[in-house]
Formats: C-alpha cells, sequence, structure tokens
C-alpha cells in the first residue's frame, strides 16, 4: 500500500499582479504562505499563476543551473521540488521568493506575507522554504506520495 501526505494551499486574495495564500498540511497545520503570480483568463508565460487543482509534487532529479546554485547555497537541498502535470505549465516548482517578480507560476514560501503598494509581498522566504523542502523531501524520500490541492479564494465564498 502507498503511503500518501496531502497539502492545501488556499488562495486567499489576488491583485493586479500578485497573489497569496497559505499552506497547510494533512492535519490542517499552517506550514507557511504562499505568493504567486495572479490569475488570467488567458495564460501569459512568467505572467500567470497555475490553476487550482489536484497535483503531485516529485523532486525534479535534473542537474540544471538552478539546482546547482541551490545546491551552493542551501547545505540541506538536494533536487527541487516539481509539481507534477500543470496544465500549460512546465517545471512549476515550489521555491524561494519574496515578490511576484521572483516567480513565472512557481510556488513562493514565505514565513510572512504584507501589501505594499497594492501588491502582496512575503518575507522570511529561506526560512520558510527550508521547513517546508526538509519536510516534503523526507517523505518523498520515505517512500510517500506527496500532494498538494490548490483552491482558489472563491472557494472561500462556497456555502458548506
Amino acid at each position: 500500500m502507498t503511503k500518501r501526505i496531502d497539502y492545501t494551499l488556499q488562495r486567499v486574495d489576488s491583485r493586479s499582479d500578485s497573489s497569496y495564500g497559505v499552506l497547510f498540511d494533512s492535519d490542517m497545520t499552517h506550514k507557511c504562505f504562499i505568493i504567486e503570480d495572479e490569475p488570467r483568463e488567458v495564460k501569459v508565460d512568467g505572467e500567470t499563476r497555475i490553476p487550482a487543482g489536484t497535483y503531485q509534487i516529485k523532486h525534479r532529479e535534473v542537474l540544471s543551473p538552478l539546482t546547482k546554485k541551490y545546491r551552493e547555497k542551501y547545505p540541506w537541498f538536494n533536487w527541487h521540488l516539481e509539481l507534477q502535470n500543470v496544465p500549460d505549465f512546465t517545471h512549476c516548482y515550489i521555491h524561494v521568493g519574496n515578490f511576484e517578480s521572483n516567480t513565472e507560476g512557481c510556488l513562493l514560501t514565505n514565513k510572512n506575507v504584507s501589501e505594499v503598494n497594492g501588491q502582496w509581498v512575503g518575507g522570511n522566504s529561506v526560512k520558510a522554504f527550508g521547513e517546508v523542502y526538509k519536510e516534503m523531501s523526507y517523505y518523498l524520500d520515505q517512500g510517500y506520495e506527496v500532494y498538494i490541492t490548490i483552491r482558489d479564494e472563491d472557494y472561500l465564498k462556497q456555502p458548506f
């Protein structure tokens, strides 16, 4: 029997250029905040967040220039955490970044979030990334299947 661990990213708000949400583990324990691009009806490369849905997360075992850079900066880093089979996107990672400009559809981990000049900006991204990365990598290394369900902010307005 395959072991499975699930995370939820509940998107909270979007502005003209950025979105933020909250990442929870399977026990609904808050893990971090996530900064992303804004939603769009029609995808614009590097400027659109990924669609809501459930995606498996795996290590992308490719020694890319970005992987080398992360390995040099973070001694605990091995391979990128990549969301699988995201429609119309490739190489959607969970990684470091405080600003929407630091992503091209990826999920940026942060310990806090604030509004600056009408945009969502994160803080303490490296700390948040280290915690999330180590936890998800631990599960992957133990043979778990790791999934993330991303829910849009209008989910909060749904009657239960």
